[in-house]
């Protein structure tokens, strides 16, 4: 595997996916719940929701894939057990410490 920065590949992915459904959750959502005020036509406010749930639906995939990778997925024990304890095997953090605490 090639070698990685702060944040690997699928951090980066989760990472915009959140930004970019955040963002259309909001471009989404106001004019739904404005629909009154805005004088919305039908057919964009049927959009609106078609794109608002599709959304939800990427999000919450990403979310899972996320939770299983960091929290069930058998190689990260040793970062849960950092997290827990505070703690970590010495040949772990001399990479950690060389590769993140750059000044």
């Amino acid at each position: 595997m090639p070698p990685q920065g702060r944040f690997n590949t699928g951090e980066k992915m989760n990472g915009l996916i959140m930004i970019v459904s955040w963002i259309v959750f909001a471009v989404t959502s106001l004019p739904m719940w404005f629909h009154n005020v805005l004088n919305l036509s039908l057919g964009l406010f049927q959009w609106m929701i078609l794109l608002h749930d599709l959304t939800f639906i990427v999000s919450v995939c990403m979310f899972f894939i996320h939770f299983s990778l960091a929290m069930i997925h058998p190689p990260m024990k040793a970062g849960q057990t950092a997290y827990v304890l505070a703690t970590c095997r010495k040949s772990m953090s001399s990479s950690i410490t060389s590769s993140t605490m750059r000044s």
